[in-house]
């Protein structure tokens, strides 16, 4: 999710608003000016003052109840700056305002304009890391109680930087690679595709060198997940060791073909999980590349994209051509149409997400029914493999929120919450798997994709106007 808050906020940037003539009287600049830095300052010190007074809560009570306090305001903020963000660029022309103050607009002067938004998006990382190491600090307390190692607590400053470097630089990076290397490609449309092509391929290398990653070290957990993946029968081109100082247990299959895929796995999940918990999520990760997820992520995405867009531009061609309509549409910005657009990206990433890991866990309790945390009998439990295999994947679930200092009730965008994702777990101990909701929904999501795909096929062969149309306004961008 913050990688697509990421995109939001690059994307009306890409748009080249003009500003209006005049804001009630006052030059659009001078409100552009005022809206975005005013405005994004005084969200960022409120929330600031607010989460030094609950950190100081924290430390004398220990209620949970301010860590969570904190954690939902500092998501508003960060949904208000980004309002504050996209309302400038789209109201006012801010990038065209930033460009004509930094000489003659163009795509990187407008770029420019993104500055003050992940300048104090940054900021509140860092008030955000004050309750965020008080809350490390108290669970190593109580890691500390219960025996278990630990890590050394991160200072402020690094867990700032951690969180610049997970969340900004590994989304940013890749796409200013692709910026410049289309942009020196202007006219060639084959040369774009072959090195967008090439630039998906070697993303996975862009980013584990972004991350604080290491090759994870020979040893029996090493053999252990080679022998998982090989039973999945996935390659990997290696397993990569994240470095989060400790303080989140999270894991990721990054690369869509074998020669260029890795499998990340952060400190804490090997720090923190017995072998069975880390054998489950290394059995969930290879159920995405099994049902090559990341390739059908991307897949969806793209044919969203392009046929949203040329859905949502003939629509509002058809409506300009209807005097009747066309009377009330002049009252609306020309940008209006990026709002529905914009809002069915969002939907689609979430919903094609939190299929595919319902997807994931299927086959990943599947897969833990054979392996011998649960095939070997145990005298003393009378569960089933399968409802041994479930509750292996629940405890994972829960113990991955505990580390990450979330609340198990917490709704994801892109995973839901771990307590539905349990329950969801549940109605798994007697259903055939393989014919199970999870399955049928993927089926009916990947055969959805497909047609999309043909069909944005067909626009674009048969409407090859409207390309040459979006080849231009990139290249004027």
């Amino acid at each position: 999710m913050p990688s697509l808050i990421v995109l939001l906020a690059i994307a009306p940037v890409l748009i080249g608003i003009e500003p209006p003539d005049s804001v009630f009287g006052y030059q659009p600049a001078a409100v552009a000016w005022w809206m975005v830095l005013g405005g994004s300052v005084c969200v960022t010190l409120v929330t600031g003052v607010l989460l030094a007074r609950w950190t100081q809560a924290l430390h004398h009570t220990g209620q949970a109840k301010y860590a969570m306090r904190a954690d939902r305001f500092s998501h508003v903020a960060q949904i208000a700056l980004l309002a504050l963000h996209v309302a400038a660029c789209l109201l006012l022309g801010w990038p065209e305002i930033v460009g004509a103050a930094l000489g003659k607009p163009t795509g990187l002067t407008r770029l420019a304009s993104l500055v003050p938004y992940f300048g104090c998006l940054v900021t509140l990382w860092w008030f955000v890391s004050g309750i965020q190491r008080r809350v490390i600090e108290m669970s190593l307390i109580s890691r500390l109680d219960r025996g278990e190692p630990i890590a050394s607590l991160p200072s402020r400053l690094a867990l700032t930087w951690d969180r610049v470097r997970s969340q900004l630089v590994v989304t940013l990076g890749p796409i200013i690679v692709a910026y410049v290397l289309l942009r020196l490609a202007d006219g060639y449309v084959g040369v774009q595709v072959a090195l967008f092509a090439f630039i998906v391929l070697l993303s996975p290398m862009l980013i584990t060198k972004l991350l604080p990653t290491v090759p994870l070290p020979a040893g029996q957990l090493r053999t252990m997940i080679e022998m998982l993946a090989q039973s999945q029968r996935v390659r990997v081109r290696s397993v990569r060791i994240w470095n989060t100082r400790g303080v989140m247990a999270n894991a990721a299959v990054v690369g869509v073909l074998p020669p260029f895929r890795c499998v990340l796995l952060s400190d804490a999940v090997l720090n923190f999980m017995r072998e069975k918990h880390i054998a489950a999520i290394i059995l969930h990760e290879c159920a995405h590349i099994r049902k090559w997820h990341p390739l059908w992520y991307l897949f969806s995405l793209l044919s969203v994209s392009w046929i949203g867009a040329w859905v949502f531009d003939s629509a509002n061609t058809l409506l300009h051509n209807s005097e009747r309509i066309a009377a009330y549409l002049h009252l609306l910005p020309e940008w209006w149409i990026f709002v529905p657009y914009a809002m069915l990206i969002v939907l689609t990433f979430g919903f094609v997400s939190r299929t595919f890991e319902r997807e994931a866990d299927a086959l990943a309790v599947d897969a833990l029914t054979k392996t011998p945390f649960v095939a070997e009998p145990d005298p003393e439990d009378a569960r089933t493999p399968r409802e041994r295999a479930i509750s292996i994947m629940k405890a994972t679930l829960l113990r991955t929120s505990q580390i990450n200092g979330v609340s198990p009730d917490r709704r994801s965008f892109t995973h839901g919450s771990i307590v539905k994702r349990g329950i969801w777990l549940n109605k798994l101990k007697n259903a055939d798997i393989g014919k199970g909701k999870a399955f049928t929904n993927a089926r009916l999501l990947r055969l959805g994709v497909l047609m999309l795909m043909i069909c944005a096929g067909l626009i674009l062969v048969l409407d090859h106007q409207a390309w040459l149309e979006l080849q231009q306004a990139f290249t004027e961008q």
